[in-house]
């Protein structure tokens, strides 16, 4: 896990497959960076039994903020990147945004690997 990181507590997946967790009190609603999950209810049952209930780690990259409580991350539990495995699980496809300027070398290789399988 890189340094830097924000603690939260997720309690819940939205339909839209956004993480609503606490932060220091506030609740936000997290956007995974760099990926866009699957809507199926699979995808969606995967995240939400992967970081509900569960304190996770939260590393932003160049505009964390999306405004009205929202926020884009890379999500953390434990050593684990849950967008990265989100990808690798082909629960998620790549989405690099202008933004996202760390790991879209991983996040492809990973996109290829699941596609592979």
């Amino acid at each position: 896990m890189p340094d830097g990181t924000v603690t939260a507590y997720a309690y819940k997946v939205t339909k839209d497959n956004l993480i609503v967790a606490t932060i220091q009190g506030e609740t936000y609603r997290i956007r995974l960076q760099g990926i866009e999950v699957f809507t199926e209810p699979d995808a969606k049952r995967f995240l939400k039994e992967k970081v509900s209930g569960q304190q996770i780690e939260l590393d932003y990259d160049e505009q964390p903020f999306e405004g009205e409580g929202k926020i884009t991350a890379y999500v953390w539990l434990g050593n684990e990147m849950v967008n990265r495995t989100l990808l690798s699980e082909g629960y998620a496809r790549a989405a690099p945004s202008p933004q996202q300027t760390r790991y879209i070398k991983d996040f492809e290789h990973w996109q290829k690997k699941a596609d592979q399988k």
